[in-house]
């Protein structure tokens, strides 16, 4: 094999990873000396007699949060919507990259733990997983009750969490009437966007209600371009190309959820739960290919114009029943339906601008999900606390796509494809959180999943695969002293990574623009995918300080079978990157996160929380050879550091800065691929006029820089190719107002 011309390598420190870990370390020792002797005020010392109480109330709901996440048997990091809402994110995504061990893997990246992507993170609502059609954009940040990070696994959640879960959990009992409407204002890139929600909810002795209606409209424009260097076997330039576009968007977005309770005779209780989605969006570009050395493209500038639109529902009807005082039954069921068309035309030219292809072609998918679920919660002997449940779930997930070209002089090809994917699954788990005495809790667990999948489609012959996996899980929470304040948790926990529906279909081509190459191939599926299996061990040390202080250190280890790489090839006529199951990989990392109260070190300093955590991972493919033989294109370091400063008791700023240290890891055996680094920040200011009315000012992104990738692929003649890739990135600023009525 060909040795890879090495890219500059990405730094492997920064100013922000230093400070960072210098505070977190420090942390402990401050926390040591400072907090026996006096815990932090509550309130201000204003004289103003009024002025101390908002404060008060922050300081309770944090020690609130630390609490519950203190006397977890297994660890969990709770974050309350009174920590998310400040911001006034309109995005779910903004939300998550600000949680400590999370991050986004770039523009339109999913949420990423432990820096891995490929399906490692597990996403739930509610505690149960989305069909395939979910989307994290089709939840409004209002919606949420609360985020839980789940570094480890539970039994009772699936255990498709090689690097662990992160759980939604949307709104549901409210304790009083509430009526809330918001409106929001902004403007990024030469764009504006704009939105409003209005909240009903209240709370009444047989009855209570919780319906959220929100709409946003938002252009979007960002420019890309591309460098495409190809070299011979004595590294001599042959083959420049430069690729640019303009990418112009409207969307607008339609969301709602409703939330029903009932509380019924011997005290029985019904929830109907709904959460619904539909989007509309018409989009424009233009692209330009041009070669300064080489064959020069045949379609030098195309121009596309598209319209999609995307509709989704999510009933579901839970009763909860409860016998004697110690125990309730639980029923779940829930359906998913997810639906989305797309129609585009597009006019290829060639480098003189005559025209010399018309192409249309239509698209849709359809999801439908069932499933239901039961549960028995039982507390025995006031020291073990005993969960059992099942869960049979169906799905059918259908996509096609119709496409016509017309060549300038020939006649009009028609290409259809057509492909469903149907999976059915079961599953059952037992677990027992036993309090052994003051120091010692513990946790075991057992779950068993299984599944059938049947892929079909037009161009291969159907396959169908059966696959289960158990899962036994075990976790130690072991206090260092009685006061509850220094602990000690070790995990170990059997997981898997289920490949999802577009893993696994093949998809086919009729053609392509002159864009593709081995480093820009073409994405299809492999239904002969199996499950990575996963066998992990979680250690952590945390220390509760000063009722709203918290540091805490953790490492984790992960031997992983049957792990899924790319593989690039040249099949008919195209480059095309297909995922394979290749063998054995090894995860482990170190992360650090510290949060707390200024007035904990400074008692006359100003009524301020920081919060920051850092993350160091490494991987390794044994598939792959070194070097760059990373994991899922892992993210090694992450970082952030942020504060919230109460300034008076009616104004309140915050704000955060983020870091992801870019890397360099292997695409498929013959390519690899390099980001570079990328730092964030975002800023607000609150201002509460009244109880009732606020109004609040978020900049997001404030140290915009274009996001780099560099491919490099080595030919099988003895050349090799290099492609550089940049996006446009841009700051964004909204005004958001607040009214209770």
């Amino acid at each position: 094999m060909t040795n890879f011309k090495t890219p500059a390598a990405a730094p492997k420190y920064s100013l922000l990873s230093m400070a960072l870990a210098a505070a977190m370390i420090a942390t402990p020792a401050f926390a040591q000396t400072t907090a026996p002797t006096k815990d932090e005020p509550t309130t201000t010392t204003t004289p103003e007699a009024k002025k101390p109480t908002n404060v008060g109330t922050v300081q309770v709901r944090g020690a609130s949060d630390l609490d519950e996440r203190k006397n977890e048997s297994v660890s969990k990091i709770i974050i309350n919507r009174e920590d998310f809402l400040k911001q006034g994110d309109t995005s779910i995504m903004d939300v998550l990259k600000r949680l400590p061990g999370i991050s986004t893997g770039g523009r339109g990246g999913g949420p990423r733990m432990r820096g891995l992507g490929g399906g490692y993170t597990q996403i739930l609502v509610d505690g149960s997983p989305q069909g395939a059609g979910f989307q994290l954009a089709q939840i409004a940040p209002d919606m949420i009750e609360r985020i839980e990070i789940v570094p480890s696994a539970t039994a009772e959640y699936s255990t498709r969490a090689v690097a662990g879960t992160i759980n939604i959990v949307l709104r549901k009992n409210v304790s009083r009437s509430q009526r809330k409407l918001t409106g929001m204002i902004g403007r990024g890139g030469h764009r504006e966007m704009e939105g409003a929600n209005i909240t009903f909810s209240n709370s009444m002795p047989k009855f209570g209600y919780n319906v959220m209606l929100g709409v946003n409209n938002m252009d979007s424009q960002s420019k890309s371009r591309s460098t495409e260097q190809r070299y011979d076997a004595n590294d001599n330039l042959v083959g420049l190309r430069n690729i640019n576009s303009v990418n112009e968007g409207d969307n607008v977005s339609l969301h709602s959820m409703t939330r029903l309770n009932w509380q019924l005779g011997n005290g029985d209780s019904l929830a109907f739960q709904m959460m619904a989605f539909g989007g509309n969006n018409k989009g424009n570009s233009q692209s330009w290919d041009i070669a300064t050395l080489g064959q020069q493209a045949m379609l030098a500038n195309g121009l596309t114009n598209s319209t999609s639109k995307s509709r989704s529902a999510r009933p579901s009807l839970e009763w909860t029943h409860p016998f004697g005082e110690a125990g309730t039954f639980t029923l779940r069921g829930g359906m998913d339906f997810d639906k989305s068309d797309s129609s585009t035309h597009y006019i290829g030219n060639d480098i003189n601008g005559n025209q010399r292809v018309v192409r249309d072609w239509y698209s849709d998918s359809r999801g439908n999900d069932y499933k239901i679920n039961g549960k028995v919660e039982n507390t025995f002997a006031q020291k073990h606390k005993v969960t059992a449940g099942w869960e049979v779930e169906n799905s059918k997930d259908t996509a096609s796509r119709l496409q016509y070209d017309t060549f300038t002089g020939q006649p009009t090809t028609t290409f259809v494809d057509d492909n469903t994917v149907k999976i059915k699954r079961a599953s059952m788990f037992v677990q027992d959180e036993f309090r052994v005495n003051k120091r010692l809790s513990t946790y075991l667990g057992a779950r068993w999943e299984g599944s059938e999948t049947k892929v079909e489609g037009l161009t291969f012959d159907p396959v169908k695969n059966k696959t289960s996996v158990f899962s036994p899980i075990a976790s130690m929470l072991y206090r260092l002293s009685d006061t509850e304040r220094d602990q000690i948790r070790v995990g170990l926990a059997r997981t898997y990574n289920q490949p999802g529906s577009r893993q696994l279909i093949p998809r086919s081509y009729s053609s392509v623009d002159d864009d593709n190459s081995p480093t820009n191939p073409v994405g299809s599926g492999n239904p002969n995918l199996k499950p990575e299996i996963s066998l992990g061990l979680d250690v952590a040390y945390e220390n509760y300080f000063a009722k709203t202080g918290f540091f805490g250190i953790s490492g984790y280890y992960r031997h992983i079978d049957d792990a899924i790489s790319n593989q690039i090839s040249f099949v008919d006529g195209l480059w095309i990157s297909r995922p394979e199951n290749t063998g054995k990989a090894k995860a482990w990392g170190i992360s650090a996160e510290a949060k707390f109260p200024l007035r904990a070190f400074l008692p006359n300093g100003p009524d301020m929380d920081i919060r920051s955590n850092i993350a160091r991972n490494w991987s390794t493919v044994d598939y792959w050879p070194s070097p760059y033989n990373v994991l899922a294109s892992q993210t090694p370091v992450t970082g952030n550091l942020g504060f919230d400063w109460r300034a008076t008791p009616k104004l309140t700023v915050g704000s955060d800065v983020s870091y992801n240290r870019g890397r360099i890891s292997r695409t498929s055996l013959d390519s690899t691929q390099q980001t570079w680094s990328v730092w964030n920040m975002d800023a607000f200011a609150t201002y509460k006029f009244s109880p009732k009315f606020l109004i609040r000012f978020s900049a997001n992104n404030l140290l915009p820089k274009d996001e780099r990738t560099q491919t490099l692929y080595d030919l099988a003649s003895g050349g090799w190719m290099q492609r550089d890739n940049w996006s446009s990135n841009y700051r964004s600023y909204r005004l958001m107002a607040e009214y209770k009525f």
